[in-house]
């Protein structure tokens, strides 16, 4: 498994780097066909931003359930203990069933904060891809270029 996941993790970047252009690789290309792949690509960061931004939201709203959780297995751990001193059997299971979807909530944490990794790396390289065609838009309207050619 540790051998997989960085060729898993490297995959979607190592993509967007071979889609990294060039005013070489653009040489041939009209002003309207650099506009067109300008503006999806402007659509495809604005998808993964509005993306990141509910993934940040709920990152944060379950960082606050997590730490409610937590304040809430103290005060089950402060209840008054048997005449033994262990905790009441109702106690415990409340206990183990609320650390069991505390574990849960933070595994589904990591997943959420290693996809949020993956999706900005993925909007970096866009954001590359984006000024590449720009600045080649840029110098295709310095030159005169006109539309279609």
């Amino acid at each position: 498994m540790a051998g997989s996941a960085p060729s898993q993790a490297a995959g979607p970047i190592a993509e967007r780097k071979g889609m990294r252009t060039t005013a070489i690789q653009h040489q041939n290309q009209s002003l309207d066909q650099i506009e067109e792949e300008l503006a999806r690509t402007e659509r495809k960061l604005a998808s993964l931003r509005a993306t990141l931004k509910r993934s940040h939201q709920q990152s944060a709203a379950d960082a606050g359930a997590l730490r409610d959780m937590g304040a809430r297995a103290k005060e089950i751990m402060n209840r008054p203990k048997t005449w033994r001193g262990g905790s009441k059997r109702s106690d415990a299971t409340e206990l183990e069933a609320l650390r069991a979807e505390m574990r849960a909530r933070s595994e589904a944490t990591s997943r959420t904060v290693e996809e949020m990794k993956s999706m900005s790396a993925e909007a970096t390289e866009l954001s590359k891809h984006q000024q590449d065609l720009s600045r080649l838009r840029a110098e295709i309207i310095a030159r005169g270029e006109t539309r279609g050619q």
